[in-house]
């Protein structure tokens, strides 16, 4: 893969008690074979099992992977925005710790935003998802829709500049940490598996 990018990328991942599958994570952000211009942060996400020892061990000596940590979780959007406030990227991506979506999928897409002829907003789409799954994702679209005036389905994996993420504005950044807790509600309220994962 070329090192010639011309824009730097930071990729956003939380991670909320994934001890168990961190190393297929790590071992797919490094045989993605990113350029040096990207950062990929590990969002400990107020993980309560081995995921910090984890990710000290699995890190040690990676110069483009690094990890942050949340000591208290409050939801898998509250995880994105606090990665996001500590990418120093030009470009901003995140994605789920589960790999629904191929980390080396992100230096391809860097390449939509290299001719600088438009401002592209590349998303991710899952399928053969439960029922439910894709209902909440039918909910959250709309709230997609609402929060940045355009048209989107499904909220999964994005990719975007930071231009566009300033735009977006405390506000909206404060909607997006509420949709989260809400979710956490619905958890404790409901059992666990009757809540859709995607803020978890």
């Amino acid at each position: 893969m070329s090192s010639e990018h011309l824009i730097s990328v930071s990729l956003i991942i939380p991670c909320y008690n994934e001890g168990a599958g961190l190393s297929d994570l790590v071992s797919a952000c490094i045989a993605a074979e990113f350029p040096p211009n990207f950062e990929i942060i590990l969002v400990d996400n107020g993980s309560t099992d081995n995921t910090p020892s984890m990710l000290l061990s699995l890190l040690d000596g990676q110069s483009q992977i690094r990890s942050v940590r949340l000591e208290e979780n409050k939801g898998y959007g509250n995880g994105i925005l606090f990665g996001l406030s500590q990418a120093k990227g030009d470009v901003l991506g995140w994605s789920h710790a589960d790999l629904q979506a191929d980390p080396a999928d992100f230096a391809t897409a860097v390449e939509l935003f290299e001719s600088g002829e438009t401002e592209p907003f590349v998303k991710g789409k899952r399928f053969g998802r439960p029922v439910s799954d894709v209902f909440f994702t039918i909910c959250m679209s709309v709230f997609e829709v609402f929060l940045f005036r355009r048209s989107f389905w499904d909220i999964n994996a994005q990719m975007f500049s930071l231009a566009i993420f300033m735009r977006v504005g405390k506000t909206r950044q404060k909607t997006f940490r509420l949709i989260s807790m809400l979710t956490i509600w619905l958890r404790k309220r409901f059992e666990s598996s009757a809540v859709p994962s995607f803020f978890w």
